[in-house]
């Protein structure tokens, strides 16, 4: 998918803030 490039930035934050997110609520399920 095609995004313009001053959303790159923001889009791979984000991204990267929801992957920690999900990994930290997984390995605090355990």
């Amino acid at each position: 998918m095609y995004m313009h490039w001053e959303n790159v930035g923001d889009s791979f934050d984000f991204a990267k803030k929801s992957f920690d997110a999900a990994l930290e609520a997984g390995l605090f399920k355990k």
